[in-house]
């Protein structure tokens, strides 16, 4: 017959036991709670900041004292667009007419790489550039020949003099 008594609970031993310094739960919740703090006053912090720029900055004024607003004429018919405002520079402007300067350099530009005809009265040759394309494909990249065995052996030999003489007069410099 036993004569041990058993308990119903797990053996204590004092000896044994957890560090009760580790990271407890009530510290990460803190940790967690001031992170979310600082998050909504940083959120708030800038919000101000954007609202009261918005006070100080009128946006209905013109931003440029220089500048003088011109509305223009109604859009065609078959067009979404109502009246626009535009803003003119006084003068000297540098570019009156964006659109018509853009479409002068895209025309240029189609006539040096689209020319009508390719001799040019200055002994240039300019080809299309869709015909110069096609022949890139047919005729392949130019590429340099590797040097034959020959070559690179009387090659190799001037080389190996050279090294030596200079290996020499650096040890009888000594």
């Amino acid at each position: 017959m036993d004569t041990n008594t058993h308990n119903s609970h797990p053996a204590m031993n004092p000896e044994v036991g957890y560090d009760h310094s580790d990271l407890s739960i009530r510290g990460i919740i803190i940790f967690l709670g001031g992170v979310g703090a600082a998050g909504v006053i940083a959120h708030l912090v800038i919000w101000v900041l954007f609202v009261g720029a918005k006070k100080f900055t009128p946006y209905s004024e013109n931003p440029n004292p220089m500048a003088t607003t011109e509305t223009l004429q109604a859009a065609p018919p078959l067009q979404n667009a109502g009246p626009q405002t535009t803003v003119r520079f006084p003068e000297p402007r540098l570019q009156a007419d964006d659109t018509a300067d853009m479409s002068k350099f895209k025309n240029q530009e189609d006539m040096e790489l689209y020319p009508s005809k390719p001799y040019q009265k200055d002994g240039t040759i300019h080809i299309n550039i869709n015909d110069a394309m096609k022949l890139i494909v047919q005729r392949g990249l130019p590429t340099r020949q590797a040097p034959s065995e020959a070559q690179a052996q009387t090659e190799a030999k001037p080389a190996a003099a050279a090294a030596a003489k200079s290996s020499a007069v650096a040890a009888g410099g000594k």
